[in-house]
């Protein structure tokens, strides 16, 4: 479709936001450090702390530890921010399709699993996850936090001082729902659960109180209001001295032996690419903390490069698998305005009882993410139900899986490689969210339900049908959903949270941190991101992501004073 001449004029579909009106704001003009080519390689710089990944866990711990300690050359402590991909200011946004998906994200949007079950799409650009997420706020639920605290050990998660944390992320973005006006989408959700007695709700987003209504906010958020790490945590902690750097791939954590037999961080060692494509260079950066927050991809594969051995690194990796459901309706819906995922049914959130289920939620209707999730039987029957996209939208079952996958280092390349096939006990929920969305689209009127399961025909109202009539045809349909099933990889499943390949544990053997983030065995080193996660958050997981970077800032805050406290002894 990206290439496609007659979708645009024949769908409608703009290449920008209705309201844009020419290049947005000018944003925080950031510091990035350039290098140049020695003769000597490699280059080397020092600071006090260098935190690798740009996201949402990055920025939190940068825009801590200036907000702590103040500049550099007023007695605080040096932090340098590194990132393998690139910064763009907000007057570039929104890319087009094409650009964004292979600026903004990894591997081009489409990381695939082993045996191609899930295709996973994660941020890869300065703000990570931040700058291309959907704005979707919402808090650790209870019952997860209950699960961390009591299963899994980690007893702060139901403490005062983590909703302390959750609370400070909350009112730095600015989240809130109250002035959100839902889409046609979201509208769907909304009036469709009230018809069949859901439970559902308007989710914040966080965006500064703003009415944040931009459909193409995934490509970069041209008016910058989305407060994700470039607009909401690196200008506070950029104008503290923090600096950065764009387009190094770090390779290794340096580590040498302590005395105790611990391996200590001493730095980080990557090579810096020049925006312009010049010649690379070798970087490395000593430090007296590192900071891994590469998210659940990166990060796993950034230890294991370095040398450590722990077995549990890269396992225990959670996806929130999703499925897909689309209706076509009789008008035009204009599918990309309106904010993408401002609403939520939950009713079936807890289908075991012990918290693994589903959500019911909108998603992004950019063509490159919705319509390549369309049933494909023939090419002909592809295109004229893509040509119906001015009057098409898409919904997901995103469920909270129970059961896990790993992270591995491909030997040829050091990159990373996702093993993760949908469980039997996982798919069944998603499936179960499948069926719901079909009733919600039924309820509001749909003329056509197109759930994406390889070989299940799409239900077609009949023109004229009595209601009884087509309520009837639609409950035959609707049985033989279940029978059909969604068993990958005929049936696309797909990831946008990818959580838990470096799991806090409170025991060693349990996991790759403890609960401060600190990685077992080692000193100096530590993870904050999404890979800390004990298990699937259950929901967006950016909040989450921001509130345990936080905690784990606040401790290496206690510990770089400490440090400093005994250098003076």
């Amino acid at each position: 479709m990206r290439s496609s001449t007659a979708f645009a004029p024949l769908t409608g579909f703009p290449a920008v936001p209705a309201a844009w009106a020419g290049p947005g704001a000018a944003g925080t003009a950031f510091e990035f450090v350039q290098f140049r080519s020695a003769v000597e390689m490699p280059v080397e710089m020092e600071v006090d702390v260098v935190v690798v990944g740009s996201g949402c866990g990055a920025g939190v711990v940068a825009s801590r530890l200036a907000g702590e300690f103040g500049r550099p050359e007023d007695g605080g402590v040096s932090v340098l921010v590194v990132e393998k991909g690139r910064h763009f200011e907000a007057a570039c946004y929104p890319l087009s399709q094409t650009a964004g998906l292979g600026s903004l994200f990894e591997a081009g949007g489409v990381v695939e699993a082993e045996d191609g079950s899930v295709t996973v799409t994660a941020g890869s650009c300065f703000g990570g996850g931040g700058t291309v997420n959907w704005s979707a706020a919402l808090q650790t639920q209870d019952f997860v936090k209950g699960e961390w605290a009591r299963k899994r050990g980690l007893k702060f998660f139901e403490g005062d001082e983590f909703q302390g944390c959750l609370d400070r992320v909350w009112g730095v973005m600015g989240c809130d729902g109250d002035r959100l006006t839902p889409n046609h989408a979201n509208r769907v959700l909304l009036d469709g659960a009230k018809k069949l007695g859901y439970k559902a709700k308007i989710v914040p987003q966080n965006c500064g109180g703003s009415e944040h209504d931009c459909g193409h906010c995934t490509l970069g958020c041209w008016k910058g209001d989305k407060k994700g790490p470039v607009n909401g945590w690196f200008p506070d902690a950029a104008k503290q001295g923090v600096k950065f750097v764009e387009g190094m791939e770090v390779d290794r954590v340096l580590l040498r032996e302590g005395k105790d037999g611990k391996m200590v961080a001493r730095g980080v060692r990557g090579v810096w690419t020049p925006r312009d494509g010049g010649e690379p260079v070798t970087v490395i950066v000593r430090a007296k903390k590192v900071v891994v927050s590469c998210g659940s991809l990166w990060s796993p594969v950034v230890l294991m490069n370095s040398g450590l051995k722990n077995p549990q690194i890269g396992q225990n990796l959670y996806l929130h698998p999703t499925n897909f459901v689309s209706g076509v309706f009789d008008d035009d819906v204009r599918p990309w305005e309106g904010g993408s995922l401002t609403s939520v049914v939950s009713d079936f959130e807890n289908l075991d009882g012990k918290g693994h289920g589903v959500k019911l939620e909108a998603m992004s209707m950019m063509p490159c993410f919705c319509i390549p999730f369309l049933n494909w039987n023939s090419g002909t029957e592809f295109k004229l139900l893509a040509a119906k996209y001015r009057r098409l939208n898409t919904f997901i079952a995103i469920c909270r899986d129970r059961d896990t996958g790993s992270i591995y280092r491909d030997p040829n390349t050091a990159r990373p490689r996702v093993r993760y096939t949908p469980s039997d006990f996982d798919r069944a929920h998603n499936l179960r969210g499948v069926q719901e969305l079909c009733k919600l689209l039924f309820a509001q009127g749909a003329r056509e339900i197109h759930p994406s399961l390889a070989g299940f025909p799409a239900f077609v109202r009949q023109k004229g049908g009595g209601d009884e009539a087509e309520k009837k045809r639609f409950d035959t349909w609707f049985a033989k959903l279940a029978a059909h099933g969604n068993k990958p990889p005929l049936t696309p499943f797909a990831s946008a949270h990818q959580m838990g390949s470096c799991r806090m544990s409170a025991k060693a053997k349990d996991g790759v941190v403890d609960s401060q983030g600190r990685v077992w065995g080692t000193e100096g080193l530590y993870v904050a991101d999404a890979s800390v996660f004990p298990s699937a958050s259950g929901v967006n997981p950016m909040v989450t992501v921001m509130a345990i970077a936080d905690w784990i800032a606040k401790g290496i805050c206690a510990e770089l004073r400490a440090e400093s406290v005994s250098a003076r002894l």
